[in-house]
């Protein structure tokens, strides 16, 4: 996460370095648990850049499991920078299903199966277990956990592995890769923060006021996607795209991100029941005034590089 580049924020949060021998941008890490079917952020944190995402991932794990009000079963993706025996254990400890994508350099275990489907058992040896405590984590030599252990081959023609404590009974060779690809619905709602409700550009440097757009920013993407299903589902029950070209529809994110500046605090601001329900109505009545198709089985490239922040000091949002 881009910040606002003073001193404080550097000590606070700590910094990357660009090619200028000597410069500091000061940056942060957040974590976010995400329902990809409901859209909606769970739980997340904002944290110092340095930090482990794997602490941050359990951090947001208790956070959901104290916000249980019964038992629920939870299944969550991950991708290849998750795995390890200490965080593959936690997650089993707290009755939590996984599926998550490993690095091709993982426990030798799991990348010499022969198999496209197996069960494997890990040991902790000594030297693995000299290895996680450099890493802050304790796991005494002798420790055994078994993993489920799928590749899938990519359109790319690379393999992909992937790692689950879930059954072949309950989830099938075939359907865990379209499982897994769900996982996409991470990466387009790290891209509508960052680029439609400009979750870097904040109105203040201090780290409190940091934090309070952060946490804000977030919130206000929930109650979007709230406001998008809804139109969604109208959308549907009026079977109004059905004589346009593309089978699936949904409402343009820019148009709806821009359209709730706009709306919202006028809604939340009035006291009257049925005119409030009226501007809520008429608000998704425009949403579905503006869709855009559904293209499947697209891809890109994800662009990964250090800049300079795109946010300047004068440039702020409205909401």
């Amino acid at each position: 996460m881009e910040l606002p580049n003073t001193k404080e924020t550097q000590k606070e949060y700590g910094y990357t370095t660009t090619y200028k021998v000597g410069f500091r941008i000061a940056r942060a890490l957040s974590s976010h648990l995400y329902d990809v079917e409901n859209k909606l952020a769970i739980s997340t944190c904002l944290s110092r850049y340095d930090d482990n995402e794997r602490d941050l991932a359990k951090r947001n794990i208790e956070h959901m499991l104290q916000l249980r009000s019964a038992p629920v079963r939870d299944l969550i993706l991950f991708d290849r920078g998750y795995p390890s025996a200490d965080f593959m254990l936690y997650l089993q400890e707290k009755g939590i299903s996984y599926l998550m994508r490993a690095q091709g350099s993982f426990y030798k275990e799991i990348v010499n199966t022969t198999r496209p489907d197996e069960v494997v058992t890990i040991e902790i040896t000594k030297a693995r277990a000299k290895e996680l405590k450099k890493q802050g984590k304790s796991l005494a030599p002798g420790t055994v956990l078994q993993v489920r252990v799928i590749k899938v081959e990519l359109s790319t023609g690379e393999t992909e592995i992937l790692l689950t404590n879930v059954s072949a009974d309950e989830l099938s060779y075939e359907a865990s890769k379209p499982l897994y690809f769900k996982r996409w619905g991470v990466e387009t709602r790290f891209d509508d923060l960052k680029h439609k409700f400009e979750i870097e550009n904040f109105s203040g440097q201090k780290p409190q006021l940091i934090e309070q757009d952060f946490y804000a920013t977030v919130l206000l993407s929930n109650m979007a996607s709230v406001m998008e299903q809804e139109a969604e589902e109208q959308l549907q029950e009026t079977k109004r795209t059905d004589h346009l070209k593309y089978t699936e529809y949904r409402i343009n994110k820019n148009i709806l991100v821009g359209k709730l500046r706009n709306r919202l605090i006028a809604m939340v601001l009035e006291d009257d029941d049925g005119k409030r329900d009226e501007m809520h109505e008429r608000f998704l009545e425009e949403l579905q005034r503006n869709i855009v198709p559904v293209v499947k089985d697209r891809t890109f490239k994800r662009d990964k590089q250090t800049k300079a922040n795109k946010f300047t000091k004068t440039k702020r949002r409205g909401l």
